[in-house]
């Protein structure tokens, strides 16, 4: 599979009126207060999941918060950043002697996705289609698009992938320090000085280079963009600036409450018949590269717990962040997210053509069975926060 997917539509640029705006000032406001409270009450990575926490549960009780993909976005930009400019050419080297076993842990992902999505088909009676792309690790919004083109129902696509990432943020800090697992690394996301021309100059180099991948429809643009900047400037020993930490807990606030948004009680109650079999889908996903993550530390000298950051099926954001806040390794994490994400972007198509040939995945035709879940119309990011003018901006 290519890295340039076909070209969607444009569509029209969504326009925000002052009651919208609101709702979606909202949105953030209560995202900071839940992270306040959850940093108060020494929650671990407290600004993202308390930021979450508080944004879903008022979703879900029918507050219409807001959220916007460009604040995502913002958020994103400058947390992949300043985590890729924890490359210094020592850790570099560290993720370069790493590298097969990078690789393999990507491939084994992918095995594992495939595996867990026949499973999941026949507990939740879904089409294999719409269960191999809930399964395979990957954004919600890409891998919502990736299975419609192939004729899948977006709507479980998007849902059971948005499960998965909130059970790793939510489940893995607590657990981890609850099991008294903390590393021996101290990362700041850079040990330079701040330094306001040097950070714009990085920020804008992050920027660019996004908005570059994203006109030529690259997938996962403000992921690979800035981390390519970062690790650039990091393992060249540019020295321009550090991420203000402040600017770093803000970002999560964003991200928390982004994804605490997607919660939408009218979303869920049209899905409660599938979401015990998704979730059980996501436990035995996380179970299984958990597992591969313990078996990698048996062949290296990374600690267990960041072979099983490094391997969780989740985002490199949140990953990379907990790893920070934790201790652990940062760049060996992040170095095993970023290679996977390119692994799978271009090897999902192969592995579904593969198994559609071997009869695993029956061909699409017009008359397959449905879905239980009601197919809905296919908006841009298969999830909506609120009324369609506060969702995602369109996918570029």
């Amino acid at each position: 599979m290519s890295l340039l997917p076909s070209r969607p539509e444009r569509q029209p640029a969504l326009r925000l009126n002052p009651r919208d705006l609101a709702f979606v000032a909202l949105g953030q406001v209560a995202g900071g207060v839940g992270g306040a409270i959850a940093w108060w009450i020494g929650v671990p990575l407290p600004w993202l999941i308390g930021a979450l926490a508080m944004v879903a549960t008022l979703s879900m009780l029918g507050l219409p918060l807001g959220t916007r993909r460009s604040l995502r976005d913002a958020g994103v930009l400058v947390l992949l950043t300043g985590i890729g400019l924890t490359f210094t050419p020592q850790a570099a080297e560290t993720s370069l002697r790493l590298l097969p076993m990078i690789l393999l842990a990507a491939l084994a992902t992918l095995l594992i996705g495939c595996i867990a999505s026949l499973l999941l088909a026949r507990l939740s009676n879904i089409d294999r289609t719409t269960a191999f792309f809930c399964s395979v690790p990957g954004g919600p919004a890409e891998m919502s698009v990736l299975g419609a083109r192939q004729g899948a129902n977006m709507p479980p696509i998007a849902i059971c992938q948005l499960m998965r990432i909130v059970t790793l943020v939510v489940v893995i800090p607590p657990t981890m320090v609850l099991l008294d697992l903390h590393g021996e690394h101290v990362w700041t996301f850079s040990a330079d000085p701040f330094h306001l021309p040097g950070f714009l100059v990085t920020m804008g180099l992050s920027l660019a280079l996004a908005l570059m991948l994203r006109w030529m429809n690259v997938t996962a643009a403000f992921i690979v963009g800035p981390l390519a900047v970062g690790i650039a400037l990091g393992a060249s020993d540019a020295h321009l600036s550090s991420v203000p930490a402040e600017l770093m807990m803000a970002c999560q606030v964003l991200m928390g409450a982004y994804l605490g948004a997607q919660f939408r009680r009218d979303v869920l109650r049209s899905m409660k018949r599938f979401l015990p079999a998704a979730l059980m889908n996501v436990l035995l996903v996380t179970l299984a590269c958990a597992t591969l993550g313990f078996l990698l530390h048996l062949v290296d000298d990374e600690s267990i717990a960041t072979m099983v950051l490094a391997t969780a099926p989740g985002s490199v954001t949140e990953m990379s962040i907990t790893a920070q806040a934790l201790g652990f390794n940062v760049p060996v994490v992040t170095a095993f997210h970023v290679i996977r994400i390119l692994i799978l972007v271009m090897l999902i198509s192969p592995a579904f053509t593969a198994m559609r040939a071997i009869g695993l995945i029956p061909a699409c035709h017009a008359g397959r069975p449905a879905s239980p879940i009601p197919p809905q119309p296919a908006p841009q990011s298969a999830l909506q926060p609120l009324p369609q003018s506060l969702s995602k901006d369109a996918e570029k």
